[in-house]
């Protein structure tokens, strides 16, 4: 039976495929690897049904094909290519699909930078210290296979190689020295080298550390560092030698003390930092005497005040503190209702709650003194009776309620709608209704979002505080963010001028004693861009991958719906069946794509997973706009040559065909496709 066309088998009935897959995929190969690490075969099936059978070949540059063999190792230089020719029982007829060609590449070393934080490419030893092993293939990054990996020259006598590591030792040297260490990578391509500089530096000098030691305060304890102590040395120095395995020590008026210590008024505390096995010898380094103060005699000398918020239950309330003289301390708070104790920490504020109701609150002010001595205390001035929350809600069945509450409340209080278009739970801050309306809904528009046809709206959710005086909204209609003249009330018929702009409504509420008018915009509808029929131009077709493409248009009217895009064998889609992944014939494309348009310029699809290989390929897309409006259709025709071995050419397709320049006509009831003149 003759193959005709771009790869389809014809028969009587003409123009079907009897046997259709994905076909096999050669990755790229590089030198001393397998063929098979690069193979990906195909999928097949059959469209009437029956038993396949797949026998799978190989071939090396353009000699003879052979049977697969996945072991064969492959040389840099070498093309190879597989194939698989897919056959079905009972019938007389087998489709072979081929790989694209790949080339084998070769490997040679490079050296990527040191890994960081390895000390690398420059080292710095000491005499004495300990020996340090670099491994020169991972932490220098040889990334690439290597025949051997081995040292330039003649190594120090203090380096020692065994690869791939070098061992530096400086213990092995009595005087001061320094070497540049090189290696060289090697493999069947080429060599590549790389060195670092080592240092040998003379022996240590002593570490240089100073201990300071703050004021210490009568009755307060003194010890080492993370010791927890209130007070505790600072260390500092000893850069660039190794670390000191410090041991702290301590005297009180010269003589030796057990940390920690509690401090005594008017001795003297010296705090000592010593390593009696460094390498280079003992030392010690202590801090300067300290003569510990007496504690101080602390005085609250004004009483901490109050907030001027309400005292109503829910509200909170915040205390200032006295100013404090007599010393250092630290602070807490305690608070009261009469003698019952509310609340005690570092908090400065209470939430009133319940219990307080029919009482008075206050604030106890608490300055702990640093070393000994007894905490002071100093109290506020009591607040108002507290009084309780009371609020109610009226529904006044028009998308507003009224609330009353107990005046100076500012909490906050949840309000829930069981059902209808508002329902929900809202959150409701009395605060803010004591100056202010609150919009607390604004449901979605109704409707076609098209130009002559109605939306609808629900009136937006408001409470207020009739305190303030009568509520009193006002609403209206704004397109693109600008005020419809004359559009007001639940409905709007969507005018020319809309279409395109995100339509919605507005309501503004105001009272007498607010302190303004509030604003409010409802949820927008994107208003369709109506009976303008949408045009794309500018078809470019741009291979990204060996089984890519990248098809674009130019969206040049109507910035709205989708951008459709099938490929394979077409015969001449419209718009329609492009939009729904079809041929002409009304059969599912080989591959189909879309992506959303929102705004006119170029809009892309890629569409992936190719395996024909240099076979035609027909390409097709079309607009449809959200009024269902299609585009014109643009086609073109392009050859998917294969890639080179790295997968990375980028090859541009064309040119552009429009479907009038498509000449279908029957030859044994297939299809043969003609293109320009």
């Amino acid at each position: 039976m003759p193959r005709i066309g771009g790869g389809r088998w014809a028969g009587p009935g003409g123009g079907r495929r009897l046997i259709v897959g994905t076909g096999p995929v050669l990755g790229a190969l590089a030198d001393g690897d397998t063929l098979g690490l690069a193979v990906t075969w195909g999928s097949y099936a059959s469209t009437i049904g029956g038993t396949l059978a797949t026998a799978r070949e190989m071939r090396l540059g353009a000699g003879n094909w052979a049977s697969y063999d996945g072991d064969v190792e492959v040389s840099a230089g070498e093309d190879w290519q597989i194939r698989e020719t897919v056959s079905l029982s009972g019938l007389t007829l087998s489709r072979t699909f081929l790989s694209g060609v790949s080339a084998v590449v070769a490997l040679e070393p490079a050296w990527s930078a040191p890994i960081a934080g390895n000390g690398l490419p420059d080292l710095t030893l000491y005499i004495g210290g300990d020996p340090v092993v670099i491994d020169v293939s991972s932490d220098f990054d040889l990334g690439n296979p290597t025949a051997s990996l081995a040292p330039v020259g003649t190594l120090p006598a203090w380096a020692s190689w065994s690869s791939p590591n070098v061992t530096l030792d400086p213990g092995e040297v009595s005087d001061a020295t320094s070497a540049t260490l090189v290696f060289r990578a090697t493999n069947v391509i080429d060599t590549a080298d790389t060195g670092f500089q080592v240092a040998i530096i003379s022996p240590y000098a002593a570490p240089t550390y100073t201990v300071s030691l703050g004021a210490i305060v009568e009755g307060q304890t003194v010890g080492a560092p993370g010791s927890g102590a209130n007070v505790q040395p600072t260390l500092s120095g000893g850069a660039g030698v190794p670390a000191a395995a410090l041991t702290w020590s301590a005297t009180v008026d010269g003589s030796p003390a057990s940390l920690p210590i509690t401090a005594v008024a008017g001795t003297d505390i010296v705090l000592t930092a010593s390593d009696a096995s460094h390498p280079t010898g003992a030392f010690s380094a202590s801090s300067s005497p300290v003569t510990v103060s007496a504690a101080a005699t602390l005085s609250i000398d004004t009483a901490p005040t109050l907030s001027s918020v309400a005292p109503v239950e829910g509200n909170t309330i915040a205390a200032t503190p006295g100013t404090v003289s007599g010393g250092e301390s630290t602070r807490t708070w305690r608070w009261y209702s009469g003698a019952t104790l509310l609340q005690e920490g570092p908090s400065a504020a209470y939430t009133i709650t319940a219990t307080s109701v029919g009482g008075t609150i206050f604030a106890q002010q608490v300055e702990i003194p640093l070393g000994s001595g007894s905490p002071v205390t100093r109290d506020s001035a009591p607040s108002g009776t507290v009084v309780p929350l009371v609020f109610s809600i009226l529904d006044n069945d028009n998308g507003t309620a009224a609330i009353t509450f107990t005046e100076g409340a500012e909490s906050r209080v949840f309000y829930e709608i069981p059902d209808g278009p508002y329902q929900g739970t809202y959150d409701l801050d009395l605060g803010v209704l004591q100056t202010l309306p609150v919009c607390i809904a604004t449901p979605a528009l109704t409707g076609t979002a098209t130009v002559g046809e109605l939306l609808t709206s629900v009136a937006f959710y408001w409470v207020y505080n009739p305190d303030l005086g009568d509520l009193v909204v006002e609403d209206g209609w704004e397109t693109g963010g600008e005020v419809i003249a004359d559009a007001s009330g639940l409905t709007h018929l969507v005018g020319e001028a809309e279409a395109g702009l995100a339509t919605g409504r507005t309501e503004t509420g105001t009272q007498a004693g607010a302190s303004g008018p509030v604003i409010v915009r409802g949820p927008t509808r994107q208003i369709a861009s109506g009976s303008v029929q949408p045009v794309i131009s500018d078809l470019a077709i741009v291979r990204t991958g060996y089984s890519e493409l990248r098809i674009s248009a130019d969206v040049t009217n109507v910035g709205d719906g989708a951008l459709h895009v099938v490929a394979g064998d077409l015969l001449s889609p419209n718009a329609r069946q492009i939009s729904q992944g079809l041929t002409g014939e009304g059969e599912p494309a080989f591959r189909v794509g879309s992506t959303p348009i929102t705004a006119p310029g170029v809009v892309a699809v890629a569409v992936s997973a190719f395996s024909e290989g240099p076979e035609i390929i027909e390409v097709a897309v079309a607009q449809i706009s959200i009024s269902d409006d299609p585009s014109n259709v643009l086609s073109g025709v392009t050859s998917l040559p294969p890639p080179t071995a790295t997968g990375g050419s980028v090859i541009i397709a064309g040119p552009i065909f429009d479907p009038a320049d498509w000449i279908i006509g029957a030859i044994g009831g297939g299809h043969i496709r003609f293109t320009g003149a």
